[in-house]
């Protein structure tokens, strides 16, 4: 936090929380400034001066926007320790592709957390000898990809594990190392989720492939050649519930072929990280 945020902006958030309840910080121009305090919102008394803005971007690129303009043009800036900065402003278009971000007005910076034991209460569910195909559904923020990263952890040490990281959250990337603890597990950082699969099972042999957030076609393709090659798929996607399932585009193909083993379904209540069900390839609830 320290290394991207203004000193100012730091004494006004550290007076409500302490770093490790600090969950997400939102910065908007000219508002006050909002605060996710161990899964609750709050609102500071705080205006966001914009120089903070402009500060904290500058420094999450490392003083070089253009360095980072790949992942800007996506609506992000990754940073080391596996934060993740969310980005809105003005997209700029070269023809029908957006070439960047100008005059950003809003910021989400987002603090990721490591819980080491988390995965116990699911992997008792998702293994059966090897790992198995397993979706990990929630809304934003309920703990996915804190469980993801301690199921790497934890069965790392017995299989290959290849983790397609686009954002660097779930290793925490950190100056060509990783802050926090993925066992024995490889990984592959800022590359995009169908590169990751192909290239990754062609190169490392991965018995495992681990992954964020599965959104449209082409990432459920590569699913699908990972599952026909042999290798279980641990993932995870935005949705309510299980039954949302059905209205996203290329998920019905998933269910049918009953290329997941596992859907295991988190929620933030009464806590971030609460195992609501587990359900098995047959939509049929085992917890």
């Amino acid at each position: 936090m320290e290394s991207i945020l203004p000193q100012k902006l730091i004494d006004e958030v550290s007076r409500y929380a302490e770093r490790d309840k600090l969950f997400e910080l939102r910065l908007r121009k000219g508002r006050k400034i909002s605060a996710n305090i161990a899964g609750k919102y709050i609102e500071i008394d705080t205006v966001c001066n914009p120089e903070w803005i402009q500060e904290t971007l500058l420094k999450a690129g490392k003083f070089s926007l253009y360095a980072v303009n790949e992942q800007i043009k996506a609506g992000f800036i990754g940073v080391s320790g596996g934060m993740r900065i969310g980005l809105c402003g003005q997209a700029v278009y070269d023809g029908e592709n957006i070439k960047t971000l100008k005059s950003i007005t809003s910021l989400n910076v987002r603090f990721p957390h490591e819980i080491k034991g988390c995965g116990g209460k699911v992997l008792r569910h998702c293994f059966d000898g090897k790992m198995l195909s397993t979706l990990v559904i929630s809304p934003p923020g309920a703990g996915k990809t804190t469980l993801i990263r301690d199921i790497c952890r934890s069965i790392s040490d017995g299989a290959n594990v290849l983790i397609i990281d686009e954002r660097g959250e779930i290793s925490g990337e950190a100056d060509g190392g990783f802050s926090f603890d993925i066992g024995s597990s490889d990984v592959l950082l800022y590359c995009k989720k169908q590169f990751g699969f192909i290239n990754g099972i062609r190169s490392m042999r991965p018995e495992v492939i681990v992954c964020d957030e599965l959104k449209g076609l082409c990432d459920i393709q590569s699913v699908e050649e990972a599952l026909y090659c042999g290798v279980s798929v641990v993932a995870t996607l935005h949705a309510q519930d299980i039954s949302d399932l059905r209205y996203k585009r290329g998920f019905e193909r998933l269910i049918e072929s009953k290329a997941f083993k596992r859907y295991i379904i988190l929620t933030d209540t009464p806590a971030v990280g609460t195992l609501k069900n587990v359900y098995d390839e047959n939509m049929e609830v085992i917890v």
